[in-house]
């Protein structure tokens, strides 16, 4: 075949589908040392400036913040509250039974009010 036919893309394919034209997603990658540097930075400032708000309130938070485990002692010291209802929890318990109350009288509306079937049957055809 003439090369004068053959179009320049075919001749030069290389160059034109080579590693040049490819974009690089690796640019972007969380996992780089620069984003973990920010990360660490950003959870420094904000233990610096919050550290005692948190051993008063929440240890638990500043040591999983801290990615460490919490001492005995403050085990000992966090004692779980038991939360009251609130609005929300005491309408929702009525919300439930009043559910429960309409399906019981939709049930016994059904089983008191049976089925009534036609008395016309079947028609069948007759052979001639």
């Amino acid at each position: 075949m003439d090369e004068d036919k053959i179009s320049s893309i075919k001749k030069e394919k290389r160059s034109w589908f080579g590693k040049d034209r490819k974009t690089s997603l690796r640019s972007a990658i969380p996992n780089n040392r620069y984003f973990n540097a920010r990360i660490k930075e950003a959870q420094e400032t904000f233990l610096n400036e919050s550290n005692k708000y948190l051993e008063q309130h929440d240890p638990g938070l500043l040591y999983n913040i801290k990615n460490k485990p919490l001492p005995k002692k403050q085990k000992k010291t966090i004692i779980k509250t038991s939360r009251e209802d609130s609005e929300l929890d005491k309408y929702q318990k009525e919300r439930e039974q009043k559910r429960k109350e309409e399906l019981v009288k939709r049930t016994q509306i059904s089983v008191a009010k049976p089925f009534s079937f036609s008395e016309i049957g079947k028609k069948i055809p007759v052979e001639v």
